[in-house]
C-alpha cells in the first residue's frame, strides 16, 4: 500500500472516531401537543400545574428508565403529571428534553387544565385526574 493511500486510511479513520465521539443533541422538535381547551385561573390549581411542571423537568432524569408519575401535594385541585425520556437519552439529555416540552407547555398553552406534549425523545402530561 502506497503513503498516499495509508494516509487517507488513517484519515478517514480519525474522522470516524470525531464522529462516533460527538454527542447528539436530543430530539426536541413538537411531534403532537393536546390541550384540552378549558382553562384555569390563578389560585389553586395553578400552583399544582407549577408544582407538577418542575417537579417531572427536576426528577424524570433521575428516575429509573426516565419514566416518572407525580402528583401536586396539595389536598384540593390536585394535578397529576406523567414524563418519560427515550430508554437510550443520557441524563443530561433526557433533563434537556424535558425542560424543553416544559417550555413548550408553557408558551403554547397557558393556563390548559390538562396538556400532553409529545418530542421527538421525550414526552410531558398533565391532567386534573390521575394520568
Amino acid at each position: 500500500m502506497g503513503n498516499l493511500s495509508k494516509i487517507v486510511v488513517a484519515a478517514f479513520g480519525v474522522l470516524l472516531l470525531m464522529v462516533a465521539s460527538t454527542t447528539a443533541t436530543p430530539g426536541t422538535t413538537i411531534i403532537s401537543q393536546i390541550g384540552n381547551g378549558n382553562t384555569y385561573g390563578p389560585g389553586g390549581y395553578a400552583n399544582s400545574v407549577d408544582y407538577v411542571l418542575e417537579d417531572m423537568t427536576t426528577v424524570t432524569p433521575n428516575h429509573p428508565g426516565y419514566d416518572y408519575h407525580t402528583s401536586s401535594p396539595y389536598t384540593t385541585d390536585v394535578a397529576y403529571g406523567h414524563s418519560m425520556c427515550r430508554a437510550t437519552l443520557t441524563f443530561t439529555d433526557c433533563g434537556t428534553c424535558v425542560a424543553a416540552a416544559k417550555s413548550f407547555i408553557k408558551q403554547n398553552h397557558p393556563n390548559s387544565m390538562g396538556v400532553q406534549m409529545v418530542l421527538q425523545d421525550c414526552s410531558m402530561r398533565y391532567e386534573s385526574y390521575y394520568v
